[in-house]
């Protein structure tokens, strides 16, 4: 796979303005999926779906456009529980 060449830094590295949206947020947009159909070939397709970006692509192709909002959620907003509450409702 040819990679293409990379634009200059816009920022100085360690100062770059803070994301504002995740990935999580930009795989709602249904023309992305589209464009990187288009952009590679059968093969890199594949391994990029098998790679860890892959389940975004997966929830695309499954129409679950919602489930990796989900996942970004339930994974950024897990608490930190400092207490073992193993209770019983017998």
């Amino acid at each position: 796979m040819d990679l293409p060449a990379l634009p200059q830094w816009m920022y100085t590295l360690g100062e770059e303005p803070p994301a504002l949206k995740s990935i999580s947020y930009h795989t709602d947009d249904s023309k992305l999926f589209t464009a990187l159909r288009r952009a590679l070939n059968a093969d890199e397709y594949e391994e990029l779906k098998e790679s860890k970006l892959g389940v975004f692509i997966k929830f695309n192709e499954l129409n679950f456009g919602c489930a990796s909002r989900l996942v970004h959620y339930m994974l950024s907003f897990q608490l930190n529980i400092k207490k073992n509450l193993n209770t019983s409702l017998v």
